[in-house]
């Protein structure tokens, strides 16, 4: 059984690769982990129940613990 977990260095290579990869796990269903300059962001598809349960697994969150949503527009959040 192959490991899931992969990581990319985004300093090196094509950006624009990198981000497409990163949309299509995202689509895929999985978690992925953004770092920012002062912290790490876990970012996944906020539709689906199995990616969102696992976000909080990995962050170790409590029951009712909710997550931050970035949106496009308002009728994404009215969807979530």
């Amino acid at each position: 059984m192959s490991n899931p977990v992969e990581r990319v260095d985004i300093t090196t290579g094509n950006r624009a690769e990198h981000l497409a990869r990163g949309l299509k796990s995202i689509r895929d269903g999985y978690v992925i982990v953004v770092p920012l300059e002062h912290g790490y962001v876990y970012a996944c598809d906020a539709f689906s129940h199995f990616a969102v349960r696992a976000m909080h697994v990995l962050r170790g969150d409590e029951l009712g613990v909710a997550a931050q949503v970035l949106a496009y527009s308002l009728d994404t959040v009215k969807g979530i």
